[in-house]
């Protein structure tokens, strides 16, 4: 239920282990997580105060517990986004991870019910697989998102998870994290999941369509842990993504990577512990003022995943750190995932 954003049955299983008398700790952590999505603050902050009796060194939970304290100013809403529901792209399933295709339309990744023979389901949701599915604007004088269709073309869209995806105009390239699969047969890790990997399908312009192969776009693609949410800077030069590899602050992190001579991609770094957590950091998107906006659990807010952003700071041309991130606040950010 956890694992699913299931915070309603997560919160009933997770209240009774967290009560047992030799309760493992992490428990009384994900219990002050699901109680802190259901704005149950004051319960969460038990259960968040009793995990930290056990592990004081745990940084970013100290900060979750602050963010309990602030619910009433982050909730605030301080005039400067109005949100819109673009109902011609939105349905009853999931529907995230955009990326926008030039100034004409987006793609982005949804389970809903693909128009095939054949649906394949996952196992976890009962689901349909994501598939990338595409919303080109309309003539009209709004310039409106039309109802989507799925991405055309051989590829991606297959038999597994299709998802989040980021285009690049200067290299005509779309780069896609899916199930680690070959078209049919998927390859599990260790513990018996199958894992993200990052691909790569390039523009073709003399036939005005998306190519025929799906390549793996870089070589820290690995069986045993998630590489994935890329999110390339405007020159193509520059990748970020989530991943949750070892060696990391805890869950998933946030990693750069810069495209060497010859189109190789160098060896990733951490963002670092301004950036990352002991909770998960994800959905990276690099703007093209330098800014970076990514969803995390870890750092001071609402609940669930919420918004946060931060710059880079350069000592010559190098990033030696990032900005303390700040909490996009109400109404972007909720009690629920963001």
């Amino acid at each position: 239920y956890r694992l699913m954003n299931d915070n309603v049955n997560a919160e009933t299983y997770y209240g009774q282990l967290a009560k047992m008398e030799n309760a493992n700790v992490i428990n009384k952590l994900y219990y002050a997580e699901a109680l802190r999505s259901a704005q149950k603050y004051a319960e969460a902050k038990i259960y968040y105060k009793e995990y930290l009796d056990q592990v004081p060194t745990d940084n970013s939970v100290k900060e979750r517990l602050k963010g309990v304290d602030q619910v009433e100013s982050l909730s605030k809403d301080k005039g400067f986004y109005a949100i819109k529901n673009e109902t011609a792209v939105n349905s009853k399933y999931s529907d995230f991870g955009v990326t926008f295709y030039k100034d004409t339309g987006i793609y982005f990744c949804s389970n809903r019910i693909p128009d095939a023979y054949v649906v394949n389901r996952d196992n976890w949701t009962g689901a349909s697989f994501l598939q990338i599915f595409q919303s080109f604007k309309s003539d009209t004088a709004d310039g409106a998102l039309q109802a989507p269709k799925m991405m055309s073309g051989r590829e991606p869209n297959r038999k597994f998870h299709e998802g989040t995806s980021s285009y690049n105009e200067k290299m005509q390239e779309l780069y896609i994290d899916r199930s680690n699969y070959n078209g049919k047969r998927a390859f599990p890790s260790a513990d018996k999941t199958v894992k993200l990997k990052i691909y790569r399908i390039v523009w073709l312009q003399d036939q005005n369509r998306w190519g025929d192969e799906m390549v793996e776009a870089v070589p820290f693609n690995d069986k045993e842990y998630s590489v994935g949410h890329p999110s390339l800077t405007k020159d193509g030069k520059t990748l970020y993504f989530a991943s949750d590899k070892p060696g990391g602050y805890g869950g998933v992190d946030l990693y750069v990577s810069t495209r060497e001579i010859g189109g190789t991609w160098s060896t990733p770094v951490n963002l670092g512990a301004k950036v990352n957590t002991s909770g998960d950091d994800m959905f990276p998107y690099i703007a093209e003022d330098g800014t970076l906006y990514f969803a995390s659990t870890g750092h001071t807010g609402l609940g669930g995943l919420d918004v946060f952003s931060t710059t880079s700071i350069k000592t010559g041309n190098k990033i030696t750190t990032w900005t303390e991130p700040e909490n996009l606040g109400y109404p972007i950010n909720t009690n629920a995932d963001d």
